[in-house]
């Protein structure tokens, strides 16, 4: 798995665009939660509240990209290579604790929502359920490849900085 197939910026151009749009979620979730209270729709009122408690990938998605984001020393080592090689060891690490990390998510989102649509909506709602569990794998696994990635091209950044001077 290459980690710098996105340059640094780009990688942090998505991330952006994933915070604004899950700020947009919420909002819209909140107008929906709100209307279909006050009409006391109350079986479109629990489906909103469902994709509400699923929303809350977005927090574990950016926590995951904070953690790495949070690293700012920077492995230098006797060559360019042998530092590059340490980062690359630590990403690898990094991405498997991620990926399991997200999988462990994802299938905890798609247990809650099987419960929530089992007992409190008391329906079968296929639909609803492959739609929030192909929503979390997205942004869960995401996350993880871009917190990884704006991991190692920081570093990377921080390397040639100091061997190549740039």
């Amino acid at each position: 798995m290459t980690f710098d197939s996105l340059s640094w910026t780009t990688q942090q151009t998505i991330i952006w665009i994933g915070l604004y749009l899950a700020y947009a979620s919420w909002a819209v979730l909140a107008i929906l939660l709100l209307r279909h209270l006050v009409k006391k729709d109350w079986p479109r009122f629990k489906i909103t509240l469902l994709y509400t408690l699923n929303s809350l990938n977005f927090l574990f998605a950016y926590g995951m990209i904070l953690a790495l984001a949070l690293i700012v020393v920077t492995p230098i080592e006797d060559t360019r290579e042998h530092s590059i090689d340490i980062i690359w060891n630590e990403a690898e690490r990094y991405f498997a604790d991620r990926l399991r990390f997200a999988i462990i998510a994802t299938f905890g989102f798609a247990l809650l929502n099987w419960l929530y649509l089992r007992f409190q909506v008391r329906r079968n709602v296929l639909r609803h359920a492959i739609i929030l569990f192909c929503a979390d794998a997205v942004v869960l696994f995401s996350a993880m490849y871009l917190s990884v990635g704006s991991y190692y091209t920081g570093m990377l950044q921080e390397i040639d900085r100091h061997f190549l001077g740039q």
